[in-house]
């Protein structure tokens, strides 16, 4: 349970960095029995699965340099072509967030 613990940890932290204030925004400094608890209950599931979630966390880890980001918000350096790229691949990543089996497994991949 500790590596999962651990999973969930840093997601939440790094969702946490861009801009997401939803449920779960504390878990990063729950307890461990707490998170514990969660895991193998499953609680954690819709939370990460929410868009709520994943955009913020998908723009943190995409574009850690920018600030918390607003819907339509992005770098500067920009144009509309490549925010509507950016904004897509975002979306297409919230997706397959949503359709994985285990989705701490799936984001355990964008950990460094």
């Amino acid at each position: 349970m500790s590596e999962r613990r651990k999973i969930l940890r840093d997601v939440i932290y790094l969702a946490h960095e861009g801009g997401y204030d939803g449920p779960g925004a504390d878990w990063d400094s729950a307890p461990a029995s707490e998170l514990d608890k969660l895991i193998e209950k499953g609680g954690h599931v819709p939370v990460l699965k929410s868009p709520a979630f994943s955009r913020p966390f998908f723009w943190h880890i995409l574009y850690p340099e920018a600030a918390t980001i607003g819907t339509g918000g992005g770098p500067e350096a920009q144009s509309a072509e490549e925010m509507e790229e950016i904004e897509a691949q975002i979306e297409a990543l919230g997706h397959e967030l949503n359709e994985a089996k285990d989705p701490l497994e799936f984001l355990k991949k964008y950990l460094t």
